[in-house]
């Protein structure tokens, strides 16, 4: 990737956060999938009900990973395939509820942050302050895609993957991780949370429930890992294992199984 360093300030397209974390401009100009479709279903989230709905999810998500013990409340985290915000915006405040001044950025192609998402980091950011922000974009978000971060070397203590690695091929995954332990510092994590169907049946029932969730069509295709398949490509990426976790969840195709991986640069 042809890059050259730069410090951008915070603003609409670039989540720089006044010079908390490096930004690169990159030569590499992502294809930008936020439609009609995906701005329509980003207004619904907003409705209070929808809202609350996400709020919950995410909560339990996180609880369930067991990832929070491993958050430097200090520290600067990308959440990619970040969605509407939800996950960084709760691992914000679990840094702040532990007396932290951390920030969790977000990166997406195809989705941003809801109004009421941005209002609340708003709202953070002007604790104590009697000057109201007018920042659009306290969430730290950008679009952009996971094979061309655009974030400096070591800049980061930890990168996340929430349900958003099984939309990548092969080949497209292998760039994502690369850039992932391109951007973490010394000691910095990965850390994953996953589907992991064995079967064809349960590849199916996932593939189902994702696209009712999120509203996706008919002909995406996913790239989902078996427990085993996942372990064997960890190691093959040169990732150690710090902790694993899994928990399920029922819908209405099926029960949905999860793994959560906490993973380390292998010395």
């Amino acid at each position: 990737m042809s890059a050259e360093k730069s410090n951008i300030k915070n603003s609409n397209e670039s989540p720089e956060a006044s010079g908390e974390i490096g930004i690169e401009s990159t030569t590499t100009k992502p294809e930008m999938r936020y439609g009609k479709k995906e701005a329509i279903m980003n207004w619904l989230s907003d409705f209070s009900l929808v809202d609350r709905t996400l709020v919950e999810r995410a909560n339990d998500l996180v609880d369930k990973s067991g990832i929070e013990k491993y958050i430097n409340k200090d520290g600067l985290y990308l959440d990619i395939g970040a969605g509407k915000g939800h996950i960084p915006e709760l691992l914000e405040y679990k840094m702040a509820e532990n007396g932290g001044k951390g920030r969790v950025f977000g990166i997406d192609l195809a989705d941003k942050p809801t109004k009421k998402v941005q209002e609340r980091a708003r709202e953070k950011r002007d604790m104590g302050s009697t000057v109201k922000s007018k920042d659009k974009n306290a969430a730290g978000f950008m679009f952009g895609e996971a094979q061309y971060l655009p974030i400096a070397d070591k800049s980061l203590d930890g990168v996340t993957f929430f349900f958003s690695s099984h939309y990548l091929d092969d080949s497209n995954m292998n760039k994502a991780f690369e850039e992932a332990k391109r951007v973490i510092k010394e000691g910095g994590h990965i850390l994953i949370v996953e589907d992991i169907p064995e079967t064809k049946e349960e590849r199916e029932n996932n593939a189902e429930f994702d696209k009712k969730v999120n509203w996706l069509d008919e002909e995406i295709e996913y790239n989902y890992k078996s427990k085993e398949e996942w372990k064997q490509y960890l190691e093959e990426q040169g990732l150690e294992i710090v902790e694993e976790s899994f928990f399920e969840e029922k819908t209405k195709q099926g029960v949905v199984k999860h793994a959560s991986y906490v993973l380390r640069l292998k010395e």
